[in-house]
């Protein structure tokens, strides 16, 4: 007699947006590793033939934007119809709408990857999430008052509810003014280079990191990069993720204030844009976290070399059908 073998369904997660390049390389990453126990699901406000990843993933629907009062229920229907049993945001308006604590994700059994209820305050307001840090010990950039502003002085201002670097400038002192006044920007003392992100894996069992300073970057992506470990950096990460109920994978952004110390500059409770860099290295953020919610040993996709490597990105050319 022959024994029967039954096939065990695969995991069914959704991602989205799927344009952004962390859920580009996620979908590469599990058809390429975890294709016998990961089907990829893709959502985004684009049409499918205009995003990359759809042509690696189990299934595609466009949806509406964020600000739409619809694009939460769409989003719900799309993950019963799908059977989804994990879901993956990409940015940060997304983990906002979908927190991990999510009442109605959890009363339809899907595991939201996410940040909590607890901290959405901290993740929608930049000044809230440096002010916290701060008042716990965290070195973070000097944040300018009206009497501090020199006229022939340079300042870096941000969106107070933006995300990464969208939408942030250098200014001068002379027409810093009304973006103080307005309460919608962050303006800081401008900090130096080098300019790092701290890649960063934390759960409870394992915690590690990996540096990417940036080299070159195009429309605020990295392009060039140093990939190296530092024990200052993993330090100063660790502390951060201490404090705050982050998901596994994260982003922590870093630079020098003007007395050379190291500042956090951004907490990215997400994957970065330019995470599939650390993976050329062969770190892989990415597959660490697939594996973890496959309930796998993440370790052995984090391995760090004895050296200094350097990355650079380079475009792909993909046909799409209409």
């Amino acid at each position: 007699m022959h024994e029967m073998t039954v096939k065990r369904r695969k995991i069914n997660i959704l991602i989205s947006p799927a344009g952004m390049a962390a859920a580009y390389h996620l979908t590469v990453l599990a058809r390429q590793y975890f294709s016998d126990d990961v089907s990829i699901h893709l959502c985004d406000t684009n049409p499918g033939y205009l995003i990359a990843a759809s042509t690696r993933a189990a299934s595609y629907t466009q949806i509406t934007p964020f600000i739409d009062r619809n694009h939460r229920k769409q989003l719900l229907d799309i993950m019963k119809q799908k059977s989804i049993d994990i879901f993956l945001p990409m940015i940060e308006q997304e983990l906002c709408t979908f927190p991990s604590d999510d009442e109605d994700l959890a009363r339809i059994g899907i595991r939201c990857v996410s940040i909590p209820c607890t901290i959405i305050s901290l993740v929608q307001n930049k000044r809230f999430m440096i002010r916290f840090l701060s008042n716990h010990g965290i070195p973070v950039p000097h944040e300018m008052t009206k009497k501090e502003i020199r006229r022939r002085g340079i300042y870096f201002a941000k969106p107070i509810d933006g995300y990464g670097s969208k939408g942030s400038m250098r200014i001068s002192g002379e027409d810093v003014a009304p973006y103080i006044s307005s309460g919608t920007m962050l303006v800081e003392e401008l900090c130096k280079g080098p300019e790092v992100t701290i890649e960063t894996f934390n759960t409870k069992n394992l915690f590690s990191t990996i540096c990417r300073q940036r080299l070159e970057t195009k429309g605020g992506v990295c392009t060039k990069a140093r990939i190296f470990f530092d024990p200052t950096l993993h330090t100063l990460a660790n502390r951060v993720c201490s404090l705050l109920p982050l998901p596994p994978a994260i982003c922590i952004q870093v630079m020098k204030n003007s007395k050379k110390q190291w500042v956090v500059t951004d907490v990215n409770p997400r994957l970065g844009a330019g995470t599939s860099m650390a993976s050329a290295y062969g770190w892989s953020l990415g597959s660490a976290l697939l594996s973890y919610l496959l309930d796998r040993d993440s370790k052995q996709w984090l391995t760090k070399q004895k050296r200094d490597v350097y990355v650079v990105r380079t475009y792909q050319d993909i046909i799409m059908k209409r």
